[in-house]
């Protein structure tokens, strides 16, 4: 959604910049430092006039979305709020101004933004549903509602975030601009106001990035691209632009990166890291001068040295000393949190290595020379003293892994008795050949500790669980109460199912999610029954895309645990898949059938992995397999005649083709 904006987070388009005000009434942007808007309440009233009324409030567009008011208005378009009359839900359409609808470049920078965000399948982007053309000729976008305050606003509010509450917001935005880049995608116009905060569940700080109306689309993303810019012309905010963007050069995703030094030093000072009196003079700060420590900016702030090293890493001024990807910044915020253990592959911590060395060695190519050589004569020691160990222990060590592999196929292959034995072996080699506080003997601790979870075995997994994760006494007696808690709906849930009451079972398995993820964490298996209990209660109550978030939440945690080409994946996959199978028959019941379309598509594919899993572990002969083929030819079929019924539909929501 459109954010109204003033001052110089407006998008400036040529040097030297041009004055742009926002009216204070309706938030129309006007060109000019004399400009003034007539409905300005602060003209004298002979030279005021009463706003038109928008002429689309109150209509249908399309036949679909019942335009009910306007909630922003900025340079480009208005985004109004509407009712989708087919899906009945709420939704934002943007649409470009009348007066813009024959600049080609405005329409191709509209419609830019509809491939950028269509390009992009992350919770915490704004989602794109269509795109099309009105009967007055302005192109439209279809997207999100979202109900919540921009990033900006609520920096205004507090004069900066507390920090614990800055990370979490920090770590989503990184992680949806880290997918967005791997798309293809850059935003190149990163600012507060473009990150709204929503509540979301049970989170009341879920990032949503919207306005990708400048986004670049780099060739490997697989959709065409438009060179919207001429030789000195600028694009993005000047208080978030880094120095290469002022000064024309080639971007890549580093820019990006950039904007997120800003939007992160902003969020925890309460205001940019540089802001002069005029665009240029912004310029020549962020190509030219260092950021103030937060020390100097705001000494009434206890922020760990920690976070501000990285967001001072993130605005480096060459691109070649910041962060590399957005998936290392992620990884570098989420490990300023007191006592985070770092859990990233082998290659990603290698990769973060290698940045480090390269930030360094640009800093200073003769010191780091001599800390290399150093390193090498270290690594030389270490490789002598682990082929030492190697030879005393090696016997033995080799023995825990190869039983650590056995239990995590058993369990990979749903055998959970064998799992359970094979761990159990595992723990007792790990205790013995490392020791009790070694990382190793607490995994395999855990991992059992899952196997009891799953076979409803409660008090026991609580006990290995008092000792991987060092619960006080106090500590377990509240964790066996939120395991009660958490539980006993579900053992009520088929009574109550029967007798058509539902909002009391969801309301306290929710309740009881939130309060075992306290001591569980988000993605154990404990937490399986709890998930599929609420997914059955919104699918109950036909509420699917709730249904959904719960479904997707079951094949996370059983890939997290058990692998990605597991049984229980496959299992919680089906169920997914069948979840589809019903949400799109409700759609097509109601003449969407793109939307139909699109969802048996969802349920095809997820069968169709399925079946590729059952057949690789269980075989040809797999119980399971001959219900769930038929359900994947019913699927097909109702898939082609809902792509039929699609195309024979009078208009077509598909984007439009650059020409």
């Amino acid at each position: 959604m459109l954010e109204q904006h003033s001052g110089q987070e407006d998008a400036l388009e040529t040097i030297p910049p041009t004055t742009i005000k926002t009216c204070p009434e309706c938030g129309l942007e006007l060109v000019g430092e004399n400009a003034v808007c007539a409905c300005d309440s602060s003209l004298p009233s002979r030279l005021r006039s009463s706003p038109a009324k928008d002429p689309f409030i109150g209509s249908t567009l399309n036949n679909t979305y019942l335009m009910q008011e306007v909630v922003g208005r900025g340079g480009m378009g208005s985004v109004y709020r509407a009712r989708d009359v087919l899906m009945e839900r709420t939704v934002a359409i943007k649409m470009l101004h009348a007066h813009l609808v024959q600049d080609q470049a405005s329409i191709q920078r509209f419609q830019q933004e509809a491939r950028a965000a269509s390009a992009i399948n992350h919770p915490n982007v704004i989602t794109a549903y269509d795109f099309g053309i009105s009967e007055s000729g302005q192109p439209y976008l279809i997207m999100d509602f979202l109900q919540g305050k921009s990033l900006s606003a609520t920096i205004d509010e507090s004069n900066g975030l507390e920090y614990s509450r800055a990370i979490h917001i920090f770590a989503q935005t990184c992680d949806a601009l880290h997918v967005a880049h791997t798309k293809g995608v850059i935003h190149r116009d990163l600012k507060p106001s473009n990150i709204m905060v929503v509540q979301n569940r049970d989170d009341p700080d879920f990032v949503k990035i919207v306005d990708f109306g400048i986004a670049k689309l780099l060739p490997h993303s697989g959709k065409q691209s438009q060179n919207l810019t001429q030789t000195g012309e600028l694009f993005g905010s000047p208080l978030y632009m880094s120095p290469e963007q002022f000064l024309g050069k080639a971007l890549d995703v580093r820019t990006d990166i950039y904007a997120m030094g800003c939007v992160m030093y902003e969020s925890l000072i309460g205001r940019p890291p540089f802001s002069g009196e005029h665009v240029l003079e912004t310029m020549h700060k962020h190509i030219h001068e260092v950021p103030s420590k937060f020390s100097v900016a705001r000494p009434d702030l206890k922020i760990p040295a920690k976070l501000e090293a990285i967001v001072m890493r993130a605005l480096e001024k060459k691109p070649d000393t910041r962060y590399q990807t957005m998936a290392e910044l992620r990884d570098a915020i989420l490990m300023t949190i007191e006592g985070a253990k770092d859990t990233r592959s082998l290659g990603a911590r290698l990769q973060s290595i290698r940045s480090q060395l390269k930030r360094a060695r640009k800093k200073n190519e003769k010191w780091m020379r001599r800390v290399q050589y150093a390193a090498l004569g270290l690594l030389a020691l270490g490789a002598i003293a682990g082929g030492v160990m190697y030879i005393l222990m090696g016997d033995r060590d080799t023995q825990w892994v190869n039983l650590r592999r056995d239990a995590q196929e058993s369990y990979r292959r749903g055998d959970l008795q064998k799992a359970e034995k094979k761990f159990f072996e595992a723990g007792k080699v790990a205790k013995e050949l490392y020791g009790d506080e070694d990382p190793k003997y607490l995994d395999t601790l855990e991992k059992l500790a899952w196997i009891y979870e799953e076979e409803g075995r409660y008090a026991p997994a609580r006990k290995l669980f008092q000792k991987v994760k060092g619960l006080t006494p106090e500590d377990v007696m509240r964790f066996k109460a939120a395991q009660i808690l958490a539980y006993t709906p579900v053992s009520q849930l088929r009574n109550l199912q029967s007798q058509n009451v539902l909002k009391g079972p969801e309301t306290a398995l929710k309740a009881g999610i939130k309060e075992l993820e306290k001591y569980i964490g988000p993605t154990d298996p404990g937490l399986i029954v709890l998930y599929q209990s609420l997914a059955e209660t919104y699918e109950k109550q036909s509420h699917f895309a709730e249904a959904e978030d719960a479904r997707i939440k079951l094949v996370s945690i059983r890939e997290d645990s058990q692998g990605q080409d597991s049984i229980g994946v496959a299992d919680a996959r089906v169920d997914l898949a069948n979840l589809y199978m019903a949400w799109g028959k409700d759609v097509a019941s109601k003449s969407a059938f793109e939307d139909a379309h699109r969802t048996f598509t969802e349920a095809k594919e997820s069968y169709e992995t399925a079946i590729k899993v059952y057949q690789e572990l269980q075989g040809s002969n797999c119980p399971k397999l001959p219900k769930i083929k038929k359900d994947l030819e019913e699927c097909k079929k109702f898939e082609a005649d809902a792509e039929a019924k699609a195309k024979s539909q009078p208009h077509s929501n598909e984007l439009p083709e650059y020409q």
